[in-house]
């Protein structure tokens, strides 16, 4: 059989749903022709939908061998080895793609996804940013670009991600008011940079979006007391404290009491919010 015929007769029977069929035919054809990758890419896709995921990769693999500038066989690679766990090898094989199909949505998302499963935070950051650059502008992608970009801010000693940072989550929140954890971060970021105005208020606002985060009600309590404004603490501690917080938090709560911070003091920035997703 004819590559081409081959071709055509199993793609009719993949979407007709009879991927064995199909199967079948991509097989016979293969054998008279192994290096008609078109037939390759169409056989991953078929083991794929099988979920034989591990057949399907190599069916990948043997695609981009034969072709080496295939973006879509090598998403589809990436998001495999992704699935898989072999996350080191999804992030080389998506980041090619993004290569081949700059402009290509989702592929982005699935790099920093891959970052994430393998703990690599700065590939993540780099992957959101990109996707950003891209127009896949969603508050979710911009609050977890704008935390990611403050933690290297307030904890790697990259000043120079501040600005970018609050830039993402301003526009977040711009975009879903309603995201508490973006607020939280602008406010530390603001508190960071010495504007104690701007702090308090995204700080409250966290506060408000959910009132019984003991660690919202610390940092709060921390800005007012810094501005002196000490009957708004003591409140947010005793509300903070009524909340039976862990032990590391209760005496930073409790030191508020005994030792204030002074004003203009950045204080602790860097913990993480209590919810990812809000």
């Amino acid at each position: 059989m004819q590559p081409r015929h081959g071709f055509e007769l199993a793609r009719a029977l993949y979407r007709q749903g009879d991927n064995a069929g199909a199967a079948k035919v991509i097989e016979a054809s293969l054998r008279a022709s192994p290096d008609a990758v078109d037939l390759h890419e169409l056989y991953g896709d078929v083991l794929a939908s099988d979920e034989r995921s591990k057949e399907a990769a190599a069916a990948y693999e043997q695609v981009v061998t034969l072709d080496p500038d295939r973006s879509r066989a090598w998403r589809r690679l990436g998001e495999l080895r992704l699935q898989s766990g072999e996350t080191a090898g999804a992030i080389v094989a998506l980041e090619r793609a993004a290569v081949l199909q700059p402009h290509e949505p989702g592929v982005f998302i699935l790099i920093a996804e891959a970052g994430e499963a393998a703990g690599d935070s700065g590939v993540v950051l780099h992957a959101l940013a990109r996707a950003l650059q891209n127009g896949e502008e969603t508050p979710r992608v911009l609050q977890r670009a704008g935390i990611l970009g403050a933690e290297r801010a307030l904890l790697g000693g990259e000043p120079n991600f501040a600005v970018l940072s609050i830039e993402w989550l301003e526009r977040a929140v711009e975009l879903d008011p309603q995201l508490g954890l973006a607020w939280q971060w602008l406010g530390r970021l603001r508190r960071h940079r010495l504007e104690p105005v701007a702090a308090i208020a995204s700080l409250r606002r966290a506060v408000e979006l959910d009132p019984s985060d003991p660690l919202r009600l610390t940092e709060l309590a921390e800005l007012y007391l810094a501005q002196h404004e000490d009957e708004q603490a003591a409140e947010l501690v005793e509300r903070a404290l009524a909340l039976e917080p862990d032990p590391e938090l209760r005496t930073r709560l409790e030191g508020l009491v005994t030792d204030p911070p002074a004003s203009g003091d950045p204080g602790m920035t860097g913990e993480k919010g209590s919810n990812e997703s809000s």
